[in-house]
């Protein structure tokens, strides 16, 4: 998979909308794939970001399995899933933002 730095916004919310469905992608923004197209310069850095975390958790689950990962409870998240930990109106540069994505990060690191 390309890194974020060679696709496009709009590129990376093709990929997320494929990868999250539109449900999760909404739960996880606040918005709907649509109204996310109509806001993409101001939406960038949020998309680039769940990019981000998508693409590093690719390298351990499929599709289905990173809609998981945001879904279940996780001890690292005090309990609490991903989706849940990013509360609403999160922002990437949010402390918990950054959590969630050193959490996806180090499931990368890992030896399988």
């Amino acid at each position: 998979m390309s890194s974020k730095r060679d696709l496009s916004e709009l590129d990376c919310l093709n990929d997320l909308e494929i990868i999250l469905q539109e449900e999760l992608l909404i739960d996880l923004t606040g918005k709907s794939p649509a109204d996310l197209r109509k806001d993409l310069l101001e939406e960038s850095k949020k998309i680039y970001f769940l990019y981000e975390i998508v693409n590093y958790l690719r390298g351990s689950y499929n599709d289905e399995g990173v809609r998981r990962w945001f879904q279940r409870e996780r001890s690292q998240l005090e309990g609490k899933s991903p989706l849940r930990y990013l509360y609403s109106g999160w922002d990437p540069d949010d402390e918990e933002a950054k959590h969630v994505l050193e959490l996806a990060k180090s499931l990368s690191e890992c030896p399988h």
